[in-house]
């Protein structure tokens, strides 16, 4: 059920309910590269990614933001296996709860509102199951023209996502939303990259689309994998495109220390 176990008793269930990014061609860089985490609060400084296919063995979160995922106890609302990857390659023990909903796009939404929304609507409906820990909820979309493309149902439907996606600059949104269960305080945010492709020609997305790769992807493409060799540049950080912001899960879990350290740190009350 996971990608790498956390030590311990598994969690119990309960009855309780950017202006300034650099951007970098794909064939200068390296996925199996290890990086530091930007110290700015913004983030936009990506870590290295490439085109070859294999797994994200090196990419890293800040030792603070491991330590307290590890100390606490993690579990992933996703049954991504990119996310699962990640979070292995970065350190961070975990388990794996997936949160089965039906994802759609409410009247009005934008891509924004939409991603945190699925982002917590996973994390809560996980975290309802548990009485410790923290439990992380991710929600990915490709965003071209304003409009989320989404997975693809169908060959047909990939081979059609791709054709609109070549030779265009589109965004990569990922949202995040951390719940710490002992006490529901809940920590989110989102994270957007911009990817630029090649022109792509009919054979290749044919080609590419008979893999079976596209199908479960968001904008029918990994970027980690076969995907990779259409994509020109980059702007932002690449574990957002693979669907897991690790800058942006430091944050999160830097945030949620800083709150149990404050609640440590308060003076008891002595009852009258």
């Amino acid at each position: 059920m996971t990608g790498r176990p956390r030590k311990g008793r598994s969690p119990r269930p309960s009855p309780r309910s950017a202006p300034g990014e650099q951007s970098f061609p794909l064939s200068s860089l390296s996925l199996f590269q290890k990086v530091a985490l930007p110290s700015h609060p913004a983030g936009e400084q990506p870590d290295p990614i490439t085109n070859h296919p294999g797994k994200p063995r090196h990419y890293t979160v800040s030792p603070e933001a491991r330590q307290t995922a590890n100390a606490v106890g993690l579990v992933l609302a996703s049954a991504s296996p990119r996310r699962r990857e990640l979070l292995a390659g970065a350190g961070i023990r975990f388990d794996a709860i997936p949160a089965r909903l039906h994802e759609h796009r409410r009247a009005g939404e934008t891509p924004e509102q939409q991603a945190l929304r699925l982002a917590r609507e996973k994390a809560r409906r996980v975290a309802r199951l548990l009485r410790r820990g923290l439990v992380l909820g991710a929600d990915t979309l490709v965003v071209l023209d304003g409009r989320p493309l989404g997975k693809p149902s169908s060959p047909a439907r990939a081979r059609r996502v791709l054709r609109s996606l070549s030779g265009r600059k589109h965004a990569v949104l990922t949202a995040l939303a951390l719940i710490d269960t002992s006490d529901g305080a809940e920590f989110s945010g989102i994270a957007r990259s911009s990817v630029s492709f090649a022109e792509i020609d009919d054979r290749s997305i044919r080609g590419y689309v008979a893999t079976g790769e596209p199908l479960d992807k968001a904008g029918a493409y990994a970027i980690q994998g076969g995907g990779g060799r259409f994509v020109k540049r980059f702007w932002g950080s690449p574990s957002n495109v693979i669907g897991l912001p690790l800058e942006l899960l430091s944050r999160l879990l830097l945030r949620s220390s800083a709150r149990r350290d404050r609640r440590r740190s308060r003076p008891r009350r002595c009852p009258l």
